[in-house]
């Protein structure tokens, strides 16, 4: 392949950079792995909820509900998650 007359296998290093990176190809392919893909007996799947208001301050989350739906093992909430929250 050629891009401005220059062979892409051929190209000093630093250009072009992005096509070679080593999980381009599979990506491309769609042989890659992603995270998503990934399952084990017994594992459990995350979720994470935003508030639909994007300005709002939020003053109470009550987890009552979902912790009642069928398969929930546990709710997170900002308190327990550590780092700085953004």
């Amino acid at each position: 392949m050629t891009m401005l007359g220059t062979d892409l296998a051929t190209r000093p290093a630093g250009l072009g950079a992005s096509a070679r990176r080593p999980d381009g190809e599979p990506k491309a392919k769609g042989e890659f792995q992603f995270s998503s893909d990934v399952g084990a007996e017994g594992m459990l799947w995350g979720h994470l909820l935003r508030s639909p208001h994007p300005s709002a301050i939020v003053k109470r989350i009550d987890p009552t509900a979902a912790l009642a739906v069928p398969g929930v093992r546990a709710v997170l909430l900002a308190d327990d998650v550590p780092g700085r929250k953004t």
